[in-house]
């Protein structure tokens, strides 16, 4: 597909603002599914965890704890009858929830007489504790006090507690707790407490979660024993498995979804209290239990299509903006390629395009005094000619042919000298033209982008601020700090490329400059150990986990020797940055298996000294090793090199030193630069 640059910028900055919106959308969607599903869970067995506990509580520390101390006196033979049908009067009393307490003796196979009893007055006004119907409803052994004492014998417990059940006539809520009382000399005895359990179960049905669930108590028969009739639910599969759990002695607390008879799908929990063979089992219908659920995934997806929109439309329009000036740049340079030197900048503003318009600018100025030099030569070339035929002509006519063949060929040599000389020019201004805009080009891409995701941030940030003024209790704090959070990021990767737009117009002036900087006696091996050991640091700290081994052999017959050390220095650098680069590279690939070294070597040869740097990395492919001192020529990827270093360090070591650089290299193996420059 062939788009022009301004098309794929647009589509770029599109996509750099739709795809991680999207994602986060999606992954933020995800998780607050997952979160709001689990709070709906926690809600449902924290429901029925404190039920059980409160059952638990109950039963151990209201209930068993005083029947425990009632037994330990009906034991004690030093208590006469009356003091302990005291005893039974003081628990009856005293105790939330006992109605009724009293000790009976068994006579014959099932058959208990009663020896002891105590009654606490009915809270209901209208029955007298003293009637046979309250007595009647709250005294007396159960109807099934046999099979309660066999299930006793058979589980080992020290006590036995019978099912709820609802007596209408004295409109109470009743449960038998038994526990054995042995006396010396007397038959089998049991100590019978009845509790009421009316506050308990109104607890339980004005529990908040009944609003928009049902809360159950489940025996091991699967009847709900908090219903007058004992509703059976043993037709749930659901109820089918807890039944089994009761059976088998498993407590296994537990969040699940079932569904019922009629198809209706619901999320229900259930927890064993401690001590007791019931289940509390909470249940709500799915679609109220998921509906915050489904709600909050609907308007996070509303938020995500409004932000893909607000996107989209903001990377169109500052793409727009901030791609003229970069046209207007190249209309300048194809303007200068096609031979018109006189040519403005408009775009004024003091940044990289800015600088390099006024480069372009001066580089249009400069061509033109050169091309003009280059015209009054030529004329003053061929006024010389004319002259010289002349006097050739007058002195030498014999010569005449070998004149007619020196002028075709001076006129040939004048043509081919004026192509050479504009071929040259145009070669060197085109090669820097597509160089600059080629190297400007992809931080200008990664500004671009940044700054339409900024934009896209603050016309977010201006719903935000304008949500909050209708309404400043809806304030999120989190939201806006996570979109001043995105907006620094994006201006930071900005300043980022903006500086190595910066760093490439510097490279370039410098490269133009040749600044020669000052000659003076140096330690050159003390000067290449410093940058070396200077360089090493900078690598581990920025590449973390990087090791080289560095090999360093220094002639000791090398004396102070004159250079230019600051520049001298720059090359050393480049070098040794690319070599822990190349290694590095190859680190990564390779494994641990891979130990990366670096060698160093000067030698001292006649009034010349010889610098070698090799390095285990990657090497240069030979089909591009030719062009590693040309300027703007890099393997690294797009934003880890300029392209200029070499190109600089070529420069400093020919034409500042009067020295030579080459570089040999086998291809993943291998890298080594000679630098060989006079003593003097």
């Amino acid at each position: 597909m062939n788009l022009s640059w301004q098309k794929k910028l647009f589509i770029f900055a599109i996509l750099t603002s739709i795809i991680p919106l999207f994602i986060s959308g999606y992954v933020m969607i995800s998780m607050t599914d997952e979160e709001l599903k689990s709070s709906t869970n926690n809600e449902l067995i924290s429901t029925t965890g404190a039920v059980a506990g409160e059952l638990n509580n109950l039963l151990l520390n209201t209930w068993l704890a005083p029947l425990e101390i009632v037994k330990s006196g009906l034991e004690n033979p030093s208590l006469g009858p009356a003091e302990k049908e005291a005893l039974l009067n003081s628990i009856v009393k005293n105790v939330e929830g006992f109605v009724y307490t009293g000790v009976y003796f068994e006579m014959s196979p099932g058959d208990f007489q009663n020896a002891l009893s105590a009654f606490k007055p009915s809270s209901n006004t209208a029955i007298s504790v003293n009637t046979p119907e309250y007595r009647g409803a709250i005294g007396g052994v159960p109807e099934d006090i046999v099979k309660m004492l066999e299930k006793k014998s058979e589980s080992g417990m020290a006590y036995i507690l019978s099912d709820p059940r609802y007596n209408q006539n004295i409109q109470t809520w009743l449960m038998e707790c038994i526990v054995d009382i042995k006396i010396s000399g007397a038959p089998r005895g049991i100590l019978i407490a009845r509790i009421n359990l009316n506050d308990f179960f109104a607890r339980l049905r004005n529990n908040p979660f009944n609003k928009t669930g049902k809360l159950y108590i489940i025996n091991g028969e699967g009847e709900n024993i908090a219903s007058e009739g004992k509703e059976n639910l043993s037709q749930l599969k659901i109820v089918q498995d807890i039944k089994t759990l009761i059976a088998q002695k498993l407590r296994s607390n537990g969040v699940t979804s079932y569904e019922t008879p009629d198809g209706q799908v619901k999320v229900a929990s259930f927890s064993f209290p401690e001590n007791l063979d019931w289940v509390v089992f909470a249940e709500k219908d799915e679609d109220v239990a998921y509906a915050t659920v489904d709600k909050m995934t609907f308007t996070l997806w509303v938020l995500v299509a409004l932000g893909l929109f607000v996107g989209i439309g903001g990377a169109l329009v500052s793409g727009g903006v901030i791609s003229q000036p970069i046209r207007k740049l190249r209309n300048i340079a194809e303007t200068i390629s096609s031979g018109n030197f006189d040519v403005e900048v408009e775009y004024k503003a003091n940044d990289a395009i800015g600088t390099l318009g006024n480069t372009l600018v001066s580089m249009a100025h400069s061509l033109k005094e050169s091309f003009k030099k280059i015209a009054l030569q030529n004329k003053e070339l061929e006024e010389y000619s004319k002259t010289l035929e002349i006097k050739v002509e007058e002195r030498t006519i014999e010569l005449k042919d070998k004149n007619t063949e020196l002028e075709k060929t001076l006129i040939q040599l004048k043509e081919t000298q004026a192509q050479l000389v504009m071929q040259q020019k145009l070669a060197s201004l085109g090669a820097l033209t597509a160089g600059i805009a080629h190297e400007i080009k992809n931080p200008l891409n990664f500004v671009n982008n940044f700054a339409k995701l900024t934009t896209g941030l603050v016309d977010e940030l201006h719903e935000e601020i304008d949500r909050v003024k209708t309404d400043p209790a809806k304030i999120d704090a989190g939201y806006l700090e996570e979109i001043f959070g995105d907006i620094k990021t994006n201006v930071t990767k900005i300043g980022e490329h903006g500086a190595r737009a910066d760093n490439i117009v510097k490279g370039m002036l410098e490269h133009s400059r040749g600044d020669t900087g000052e000659f003076q006696m140096t330690d050159l091996n003390g000067l290449l150990a410093e940058s070396l050991d200077n360089g090493y640091n900078a690598v581990k700290n920025n590449r973390s986990g990087f090791l080289c081994e560095l090999k360093k052999t220094f002639d000791s017959s090398i004396e102070k020797i004159n250079i230019n050390p600051q520049t001298f220095s720059r090359v050393m650098v480049n070098i040794f940055e690319n070599a822990f680069y190349a290694m590095f590279k190859k680190g990564e690939a390779k494994g641990s298996g891979y130990k990366p070294e670096l060698e160093l070597i000067t030698k001292k040869s006649g009034e010349e000294v010889e610098i070698r740097i090799k390095d285990n990395g990657t090497g240069i492919p030979q089909s591009v090793i030719d062009k590693v001192f040309e300027p703007f020529f890099t393997t690294k990827p797009t934003g880890e090199g300029t392209g200029l270093g070499l190109s600089l360090s070529y420069d400093i070591i020919t034409q500042i030193h009067k020295g030579k650089l080459s570089v040999a290299s086998v291809e993943g193996e291998s890298t080594e630069f000679i630098i060989t420059i006079p003593v003097s």
